[in-house]
């Protein structure tokens, strides 16, 4: 049985010129909007900017929406698109030498430099980052540079966290190799080797 939209009679309201019908819908998702968008731009004037931004794109283009859907839904993918050209704006500003690097509070991560002062390194780890395949790279704009949280990061890209961290593990992979080829022992301080754990007797 299909799901009943419960706003599908205020959508054709407004479809048809009634634009106060739009105040009830605006005010029955305005709130569960700005809870999704906040989780993923983590900063709650710009969640609130983009959530107006949303329900202006919905109204200006409202009569594109066909009813295949709830119109919570279409509101829905307005906002994710919305989030992610923010983030994508926020990463081209972000400045190489405040990178976060890969460690996550709640996820085993590798120990890199949290403050890297040093322009060569910087330069030399990003120009890396640029050249990694866009599923990859993807992933580590969001985690490392921005420090977006595996569950945020996961909820951008459409995928599992656990295939976040597998593109996480690849990445640092492909990083290491290439950087220990052209730059060798850089990776030493980069990726510090983690102490073997004893084989029980």
């Amino acid at each position: 049985m299909p799901i009943q939209d419960p706003y599908a009679e205020h959508v054709r309201k407004v479809q048809n010129g009634d634009r106060s019908a739009f105040e009830a819908i605006y005010i029955a998702y305005r709130r569960r909007l700005l809870s999704l968008v906040f989780r993923l731009v983590g900063n709650s004037e710009d969640a609130d900017e983009i959530v107006q931004e949303t329900f202006l794109e919905a109204y200006k283009n409202i009569r594109k929406f066909q009813g295949r859907s709830i119109f919570y839904t279409w509101l829905y993918r307005i906002s994710m698109n919305i989030s992610i050209q923010y983030n994508n704006r926020v990463i081209r500003r972000s400045d190489p030498k405040h990178y976060k690097w890969f460690s996550q509070p709640t996820v085993p991560a590798l120990d890199m430099y949290k403050d890297i002062e040093n322009r060569f390194v910087v330069d030399v780890v990003k120009k890396e980052i640029d050249s990694l395949p866009p599923n990859y790279r993807r992933a580590i704009d969001l985690v490392a540079i921005q420090g977006r949280s595996y569950e945020q990061t996961s909820v951008i890209l459409g995928i599992t966290p656990m295939v976040l961290k597998g593109r996480m593990h690849r990445a640092r992979l492909v990083m290491r190799k290439s950087l220990e080829e052209k730059y060798p022992g850089i990776t030493d301080s980069l990726f510090p080797s983690r102490p073997k754990r004893e084989k029980p007797v």
